[in-house]
């Protein structure tokens, strides 16, 4: 399952992506790319499942429009011809979708801030031992005091 969220930084927005696994995150940034909300060569990994992306409003609400068509066109199937009023009811239709899916991401801007996260890979080495198996810190001050 996907899961897309914003953090905003003025005019400037990231786009945090995490997925289950690391196909259905790439599959999600391709459509971000193809319908123009970025034009980044790959994510901003922060771990195998999360990413993210910088873009602005304007881009993003292009892509809402562009994703939205495609979306609605797909539905419609090939066969599918306009006219007059069909294609009225039709660009209605993908301009509330675009809406909706925009008011949606940017209701959920609760992602993580970009500056503060670092990739650190986790390394095991051993444990670490204290020496003390019982008492308090004021035992050890005692014992350093009359020792």
């Amino acid at each position: 399952m996907i899961s897309n969220k914003v953090w905003k930084n003025g005019s400037v927005l990231a786009v945090w992506l995490k997925g289950d696994n690391k196909q259905e995150l790439l599959e999600n940034y391709w459509s971000y790319w193809n319908h123009g909300a970025t034009s980044a060569e790959d994510l901003h990994w922060a771990n195998e499942l999360q990413g993210y992306f910088w873009t602005s409003e304007r881009q993003l609400k292009r892509y809402f429009k562009n994703s939205s068509r495609a979306i609605v066109l797909n539905e419609l199937g090939e066969d599918w011809q306009g006219d007059a009023q069909s294609g009225v009811e039709v660009s209605e239709r993908i301009a509330a979708m675009a809406a909706e899916r925009y008011d949606e991401l940017m209701s959920n801007d609760d992602g993580p801030n970009p500056y503060n996260r670092r990739v650190v890979p986790v390394y095991e080495m051993g444990t670490i031992d204290t020496g003390r198996t019982e008492g308090g810190w004021q035992d050890f001050l005692v014992k350093q005091a009359t020792g």
